[in-house]
């Protein structure tokens, strides 16, 4: 019988085998597949906690993946903001920040901009060596991630002081 971290990881190769683009169907299949990872805290098999959150925060980011393709806003966010439960600073920052904004999620501007803080602290944290490697690596395998990539860290400081000017202006902050 196959762990939890081995069902998860069959889980996230499953939802990356949709491709670039998937389609409302892919996306709602790829949540049934995820269900049932939502009420895990810990993925039995995982070497260490870190692991183990690592995949949850993937897990919880391709939840708010699909739900945001879907059209279901709250739910989007809601996912988002459980996955920061598990790794603060993650990836998918930028994806977070984006919905809070365009949509005037209030009750998460304070998340999304922790989220984007800790995400950039972390990136710079990084080598500068690991990040070109990694950077070479996804343009060989993904040329468009890499240009979602550049043209979200140009737009990250402009998100940053949209979050922290909606939430001064906030009349209940």
């Amino acid at each position: 019988m196959a762990t939890l971290m081995q069902q998860a990881l069959d889980a996230i190769r499953c939802v990356q085998s949709y491709g670039w683009r998937p389609t409302a169907q892919q996306w709602a299949d790829a949540l049934d597949q995820l269900a049932t990872f939502r009420s895990v805290k810990f993925l039995d098999g995982a070497k260490s906690r870190e692991q183990s959150n690592g995949i949850l925060s993937l897990i919880w980011c391709a939840i708010g993946n699909a739900y945001q393709e879907l059209g279901s806003v709250d739910e989007a966010a809601q996912a988002y903001r459980t996955a920061l439960t598990f790794q603060a600073g993650a990836y998918f920052a930028d994806y977070y920040a984006k919905l809070a904004l365009r949509h005037h999620l209030s009750d998460h501007y304070a998340d999304a901009l922790r989220a984007l803080e800790d995400g950039y602290s972390e990136y710079l944290r990084t080598p500068l060596a690991t990040r070109f490697l990694g950077h070479a690596i996804s343009l060989i395998h993904c040329p468009r991630g890499v240009w979602d990539f550049w043209r979200d860290t140009a737009l990250r400081g402009m998100r940053r002081r949209a979050l922290r000017r909606r939430l001064v202006a906030r009349p209940n902050a």
